[in-house]
């Protein structure tokens, strides 16, 4: 299968695993109508046909500074779901993907145009500001929620 074709079933994956789980209610709790749902893929699953810049982070769910990854990642999923899609893949246990994008330190971020092809790479920690200013330099125009 070729590059584009994995990273393609990948983020079919991704998308249909988190918006199942941001879809199931909390127990005890009822879905608020309009909320943000960390890590809900809602452009995906309301549109499958409309397709994103991705933002890729290889790492690992046992690296250091992966993890401090970690709320970076989920707080820009939360924030710029309607801009961006936001894609972990562990390359400890598929590591054919690390090698099939070259990876040589974790972790590691692709930012991919909607048609799949890489535009930038990071290597190591990223904060949340210059991803931002990665995606602005792209021509998204990004209002940050947080005011970072």
């Amino acid at each position: 299968m070729s590059r584009a074709g994995r990273l393609a079933a990948l983020l079919l994956a991704v998308a249909g695993a988190v918006a199942a789980i941001a879809l199931r209610p909390k127990v005890g709790q009822e879905p608020s109508a309009g909320q943000p749902t960390a890590g809900a893929a809602a452009p995906l699953a309301a549109a499958p046909e409309q397709r994103l810049p991705v933002l890729l982070e290889l790492g690992s769910e046992t690296c250091v500074p992966c993890r401090a990854m970690q709320p970076v990642l989920d707080g820009l999923r939360r924030d710029f779901a309607d801009e961006f899609e936001v894609v972990f893949h562990d390359v400890r246990k598929d590591p054919g993907i690390g090698q099939e994008y070259g990876i040589q330190l974790i972790p590691t971020q692709i930012f991919l145009d909607a048609s799949g092809k890489e535009i930038y790479r990071h290597e190591g920690f990223y904060p949340r500001e210059e991803i931002l200013k990665v995606w602005r330099s792209q021509g998204l125009a990004l209002d940050d929620p947080a005011g970072a």
